[in-house]
């Protein structure tokens, strides 16, 4: 089995996995942004989007891959 940090599809410094509701159920959608601000900007946004309509979003984990943590 891979590691988590192995299937993180992209290049940017930090990554957030965001489960929302679905009609069926959950699904998944991402932040990322290369700064701290850029992706803190992605996250609001983001979120919003989801809670707009009314899908109940949620962080589930945050990865800052310069270090390979997890927060």
């Amino acid at each position: 089995m891979k590691d988590d940090l192995d299937i993180v599809n992209h290049d940017f410094r930090y990554h957030a996995e965001i489960q929302y509701e679905t009609e069926h159920g959950f699904g998944f959608t991402n932040a990322k942004g290369n700064t701290l601000k850029g992706f803190l900007e992605d996250l609001q946004w983001t979120l919003n989007k989801y809670i707009k309509n009314s899908r109940d979003p949620k962080v589930v984990e945050i990865i800052d891959m310069k270090y390979f943590q997890k927060k």
